[in-house]
């Protein structure tokens, strides 16, 4: 019996060696994510301008995001199925935002207003949702948890609300919310596979 025991305890820490070298992955992706998304920032408050280069940027920052997020629940695999579904939202969020700026690029496809709302919708679900499970899981810091969430929540009251200054600060506000709380997750998720490398 002792021998089976020994047998499942060696296969569930090579499956976890496994994940390491992808965990590691997740949150240097996230980071440099986070790197792209200030760039984007900075760039539109400074010259205000929808350069070509900034859908290309974003749909990097978009792609290096979707690629993170599995880490994240890697780290908190105990937040259940409400953690996928968190996970799943902010996905979908990110993807449709991927889909609008390289239709921008195209710039041939009339989006309108409603698709890049359903992302903000999504996006808002999974921070609270994520957010939420982060605070409660204390995986991560708890203030993590409560910028994503915080940046979710005003991310979509800047879809909602009309185009001027205000939504202009609210979009830089909740762009650098989420960039902090997604660096949180990064910088976190990096840390844990350099200290603790044998049981990442």
């Amino acid at each position: 019996m002792s021998k089976e025991m020994e047998a499942k305890r060696l296969a569930v820490s090579s499956k976890k060696n496994q994940n390491f070298p992808l965990r590691a992955m997740g949150g240097w992706a996230l980071l440099t994510s986070v790197f792209v998304t200030l760039l984007l920032v900075i760039g539109y408050t400074v010259t205000g301008d929808d350069a070509p280069t900034f859908p290309i940027a974003g749909a990097a920052g978009s792609v290096l995001l979707l690629l993170g997020l599995p880490a994240i629940w890697a780290l908190q695999p105990h937040t259940g199925r409400l953690g996928q579904v968190g996970l799943w939202c902010l996905g979908i969020g990110v993807g449709i935002a991927f889909v609008v700026r390289v239709l921008s690029l195209v710039g041939t496809v009339d989006i309108g207003d409603l698709v890049p709302l359903s992302s903000s919708v999504f996006n808002a679900l999974g921070s609270v949702v994520v957010g939420w499970l982060t605070i409660r899981a204390r995986v991560f810091p708890a203030a993590v948890g409560w910028l994503l969430l915080v940046g979710g929540v005003l991310n979509l009251l800047g879809g909602l609300t009309p185009v001027g200054l205000f939504t202009t600060l609210l979009g830089i506000v909740s762009g650098l919310t989420g960039s902090v709380a997604i660096a949180g997750y990064g910088w976190t998720i990096v840390r844990s596979t350099r200290e603790h490398p044998q049981a990442a």
